[in-house]
């Protein structure tokens, strides 16, 4: 059984070109069969094969040499007679047209080392088709190399910049350690520094003063006080000596220390020294009595409606009077004033109140006013800073 064969290779085998063997399949009716590389059925093939090499038909008779035929064969032309045929002059026959060369194909013409690669016996192509395949692996092999050593190269780079980023981070935690042993030793350094200063710059109290000069105790340092008090050297005293912490002497003035008139129907808070001034000096009185003022308070309160109030300043010495004083009816809540207070330390000073009164014996008068004075209540300032004054003030405002 004949096997299936590409065009191209049957023409090789033959000796024909591939388009001489395309137009014999176009004459035997399988025009299908157009390109060189198409494959060929293997009885059409054989076919094929007889019909390249089959003797060629003779050649036909001309036309002009149509009637010396016919009377060789013994036939004449109806209608005419002996005497009028006359023998036609035979043309010579037409001179056979030369062969067309085969024309390359297209992709011989394209690439001329394929044509010859085709017109190579099989052999010899196989070997340059190996040749071709040793050659290439052998590149192949020479770029795997390359690509492993620069692998290799690549890869002992970025070992060697590992190592030198970790070196780099040691150097740095290092320095840093450093950085942070001598921020603390500067510290260290400064903190001694200052507390030297401070004890060449720190001023000794009353007291040790008191004590290095020789005087023992309480009793000792009050007598040595008085002492100079009577030989009237206050003055120089006073003027000496410079408070360490000034808010705290005053707080201590203000809760300590009263200007009192001195007369029997003004009670003196408890607690409290007192140092007698005129009565209009009076921070109890204020030269007024201050029963009626108790008196007038209480009433203005009643007639206003207003049973529940909150006075924020004073002392506690001044508070135990007030609650004696003011009426019992009258629920009054009192915060000292020379502490501080939260903003929720007033709102639970306000809880249930009816009226609010900010006293100026406070110490920071400003900051309890703008505590107190956001209450959703009334809130009345009072600048007296005695607790005449108060009764007073406070009597007017609510008599308006």
């Amino acid at each position: 059984m004949a096997r299936n064969i590409a065009i191209r290779k049957l023409a090789r085998r033959l000796g024909r070109s591939p388009e001489d063997l395309v137009r014999t399949l176009g004459a035997m009716g399988h025009s299908r069969f157009a390109s060189a590389d198409d494959v060929l059925p293997g009885e059409l093939a054989e076919r094929l094969v007889a019909r390249v090499h089959a003797p060629k038909a003779p050649a036909r008779a001309p036309a002009d040499d149509f009637e010396s035929l016919m009377r060789s064969e013994g036939v004449t032309r109806l209608g005419t007679s002996k005497s009028a045929r006359k023998p036609m002059a035979r043309k010579p026959p037409p001179a056979a047209a030369p062969r067309r060369a085969a024309v390359a194909s297209r992709t011989d013409r394209a690439n001329p080392h394929a044509a010859q690669r085709k017109a190579a016996p099989a052999p010899e192509y196989a070997r340059e088709l190996e040749q071709v395949l040793n050659g290439t692996r052998d590149r192949l092999r020479n770029l795997e190399h390359e690509l492993a050593s620069v692998q290799d190269q690549q890869h002992a780079e970025a070992v060697d910049h590992e190592g030198r980023v970790r070196q780099l981070e040691h150097q740095l935690a290092a320095e840093h350690r450093a950085r942070l042993g001598a921020e603390a030793r500067a510290h260290e350094a400064e903190g001694q520094l200052a507390a030297r200063d401070a004890d060449a710059a720190r001023v000794p109290s009353l007291r040790e003063l008191l004590a290095e000069r020789g005087l023992m105790g309480e009793d000792e340092e009050a007598e040595a006080l008085i002492a100079v008090l009577r030989s009237r050297r206050l003055g120089v005293l006073a003027s000496s000596l410079v408070p360490s912490d000034l808010a705290r002497l005053r707080r201590l003035l203000v809760e300590r220390v009263v200007l009192h008139c001195g007369r029997k129907g003004c009670p003196v808070p408890g607690g409290m020294a007192p140092v007698v001034v005129a009565e209009a000096r009076c921070e109890v009185c204020a030269g007024s009595n201050m029963a009626r003022g108790f008196a007038r308070l209480s009433e203005a309160l009643m007639l206003n409606g207003l049973r529940r109030i909150t006075i924020v300043g004073g002392t506690v010495g001044y508070h135990r009077h007030i609650r004696q004083g003011i009426d019992e009816r009258i629920e009054v809540k009192l915060v000292e004033g020379t502490r501080r207070r939260t903003r929720r330390q007033a709102d639970r000073d306000v809880d249930g109140s009816q009226l609010v009164v900010v006293w100026g014996g406070s110490l920071d008068d400003a900051a309890v006013h703008s505590l107190y004075g956001a209450a959703d209540v009334r809130v009345l300032r009072v600048e007296q800073r005695s607790m005449g004054g108060l009764l007073q003030e406070l009597t007017e405002a609510l008599a308006t």
